[in-house]
């Protein structure tokens, strides 16, 4: 079963049929987002799924962010799913919580960094960048794949996750394949604040080398190339 109809719910729609597993892929996506309802809406719905199928296992998409969340002016979101973390550990028999980083993938979330710096950058407008943020990027293919390998063989069941791209990139480092990628300059000025979060690559780290994704220098760039 397969709640949503964003990016992730897409890329998980062979689920939909299977009657043990619940992938809740209705979340809020904008970590900018201050609209309570919202939050609370999706708050609601999780019960909902919850009690309605207490037999099969929630399947959550968290935010690797909320490891950081003091570095972020997002504390509403990052409190938003540190709670919906905590409903699913205490209410849900059979759980997995998937803490994801930037997700790479088409998508109609225009605030989602790449987005982002995508339209600031065609547009030719101003922007700050954290110049020693560095960043973990993931395709929703590659992520798709060590998430459905973990829920197939039955691994670290009932636990949190991080699914990360192991090979951290400099925001400054974006900037210049996106200024290629676009064929045009950024125009930007650089705060020297770090906003880089540490996230746990010990699981995606044993994984990887079994699944035939390459997180090498070039990721991005290929990336771009197939979702943008």
């Amino acid at each position: 079963m397969v709640v949503g109809k964003g990016l992730i719910a897409s890329y998980f729609l062979s689920y939909q049929k299977r009657d043990d597993i619940l992938i809740f892929a209705s979340g809020v996506s904008n970590s900018q987002n201050r609209e309570i309802e919202v939050f609370k809406r999706e708050e609601r719905l999780l019960r909902d799924m919850i009690y309605q199928y207490p037999r099969k296992k929630i399947v959550y998409f968290s935010s690797c962010d909320i490891r950081c969340s003091d570095k972020t002016n997002s504390s509403l979101y990052f409190e938003h799913k540190q709670n919906m973390e905590k409903i699913i550990e205490k209410q849900a028999k059979n759980f997995y919580i998937f803490r994801l980083p930037q997700v790479l993938g088409t998508s109609k979330n225009r605030q989602t960094l790449i987005n982002y710096f995508i339209d600031a950058i065609s547009n030719e407008q101003s922007f700050d960048i954290y110049a020693g943020t560095k960043k973990s990027l993931i395709g929703i293919d590659d992520a798709f794949v060590i998430i459905d390998y973990i829920i197939l063989h039955s691994l670290y069941e009932n636990q949190t996750i991080d699914i990360v791209n192991p090979n951290m990139i400099s925001v400054e480092e974006i900037i210049v394949i996106l200024e290629n990628y676009l064929g045009k300059k950024a125009h930007y000025k650089k705060r020297d604040i770090d906003k880089t979060c540490e996230y746990d690559t010990s699981i995606v780290n044993k994984i990887i080398p079994q699944l035939n994704i390459e997180f090498n220098k070039d990721y991005l760039k290929r990336k771009l190339y197939k979702f943008y």
